[in-house]
């Protein structure tokens, strides 16, 4: 079975405070957004450093939301109204994205062609629309039949987008990616929450990540690869939502843990082999807990124990 191997992302300057790890790149460069004291501002981790990011027409808070394999990044600010941004970190210049006509404008996407993706709000039938901006040009994603409005939020290499609706006047939320080539959706819906499921980022391999709505009322991230849903989030977490995902499958997400907001970085390795001088394995899955004991049997005797990708607490003898 693989091992899920967590990092927490806090904003070491930003002790005791919150920190989003949203949109991801093949570098392992990520964006999001951290929270002080003096409000909620956007960042971009190079590596090795937090570096804040606020767009300076902003009076009320940023929050970068995307960032794409050259390192430009997207996101959305406010100030009188809400407003999608570029940012270039190579020249420091950030460019206004507002779809002409719109009350409200965000940018939650970008690929490495420089197509950018979000929504925008009217006040016009379902208010809320998705868009696909190429070349200066916006062109609007509304899925058919959606009765509340359409939200774009990531794009790939191949064009492909992603994206959620609210599909009901109950606020029921369906996700979806759409391929603008044949002009044909293809509906998400996590099995175990098939009336919220919200889709957030999405790579060239068709992976895809998120949050849905459990039983018990709480949000759980998920990743969608092969036609299958895994959930994920660190142990002990009260809140959990995957936001970003790379080529590599190296994902960027969040976590509400003992009141305390963090964000996470996810990579998923294959168990590590058995020790040296192992002659018979036997594998017991311990319950549905996540949690596996593997053991080295010899002459109906115990002789050795390890235990491998272990999430929550130890299991006893």
């Amino acid at each position: 079975m693989p091992v899920y191997n967590y990092t927490t992302i806090d904003d070491p300057a930003q002790v005791g405070f919150t920190t989003w790890a949203i949109g991801i790149n093949d570098a392992g460069q990520f964006v999001g957004q951290y929270s002080n004291a003096g409000g909620s501002h956007a960042y971009f981790y190079n590596g090795s450093t937090f570096i804040t990011i606020d767009d300076p027409k902003a009076t009320a808070w940023s929050v970068a939301l995307g960032i794409n394999a050259t390192g430009l990044i997207v996101g959305q600010y406010r100030d009188t109204s809400n407003h999608g941004y570029i940012y270039n970190p190579n020249t420091g210049v950030y460019s206004t994205i507002d779809r002409p006509g719109a009350t409200s404008t965000s940018a939650f996407g970008i690929n490495a062609a420089g197509q950018i993706v979000g929504d925008f709000s009217d006040n016009i039938g379902s208010g809320q629309h998705g868009y696909i901006l190429t070349g200066g040009v916006f062109t609007t994603i509304d899925v058919p039949g959606a009765a509340q409005g359409t939200v774009t939020t990531a794009i790939n290499s191949s064009g492909q987008i992603l994206g959620y609706y609210y599909y009901n006047n109950n606020n029921n939320v369906s996700s979806f990616i759409y391929n603008p080539s044949t002009a044909t959706y293809t509906i998400l819906n996590n099995p175990l929450a098939p009336h919220y499921t919200f889709a957030y980022g999405f790579n060239d391999l068709g992976q895809v990540v998120g949050h849905y709505l459990g039983a018990d009322g709480q949000d759980h991230g998920y990743v969608y690869s092969g036609g299958t849903y895994t959930t994920i989030g660190p142990a002990g977490n009260t809140l959990s939502e995957g936001r970003g995902i790379n080529n590599s499958g190296l994902m960027s997400g969040v976590f509400i843990e003992a009141g305390h907001t963090h964000g996470f970085l996810l990579t998923i390795t294959p168990n590590p082999p058995p020790p040296a001088g192992t002659t018979a394995d036997m594998i017991l899955r311990h319950g549905a807990d996540g949690q596996y004991e593997i053991y080295d049997l010899g002459n109906n005797s115990l002789l050795a124990a390890y235990q491998l990708g272990t999430v929550g607490t130890d299991w006893q003898w």
